[in-house]
């Protein structure tokens, strides 16, 4: 509401990837940032979306907007968000998963997660297996 008109959200969310497991508040400060560092450093309207897609047995997830972009200074490091989303998935995932955030071509920011598609079902017989 803060944004009013200048922000606009769009999902992109495939209908096979409803029934996904994903780890709780797992895009949450990913469009956080595409918000504060997207939207909040332009004057214009600013677009934020948010997709998802299943590709032999993977979850792709990503989040995109069409602001500035990360700056480009060499002394800047990850921030406090991206750094922690990626520990969760690597505690979560041990080396199963990819994780990438660039500028995107043309302008704008894009963070994409890959990791194994599991469902309810999937993750308990996984858990059996391993016991």
């Amino acid at each position: 509401m803060r944004f009013g008109h200048r922000l606009e959200v769009f999902e992109d969310v495939q209908s096979d990837t409803m029934d996904a497991m994903v780890t709780t508040l797992l895009l949450q400060p990913l469009v956080e940032n595409a918000v504060r560092h997207g939207v909040s450093a332009v004057s214009r309207t600013c677009q934020v979306k948010i997709s998802s897609a299943k590709t032999n047995g993977t979850l792709r997830l990503a989040v995109t907007d069409d602001g500035p972009g990360r700056s480009e200074i060499p002394e800047r490091r990850e921030g406090l968000g991206l750094g922690n989303v990626v520990d969760r998935l690597g505690f979560l995932y041990a080396d199963q998963f990819h994780f990438n955030a660039e500028n995107r071509p043309g302008g704008g920011f894009e963070v994409t997660i890959e990791l194994p598609y599991r469902t309810d079902t999937t993750t308990d017989r996984v858990a059996e297996e391993n016991e």
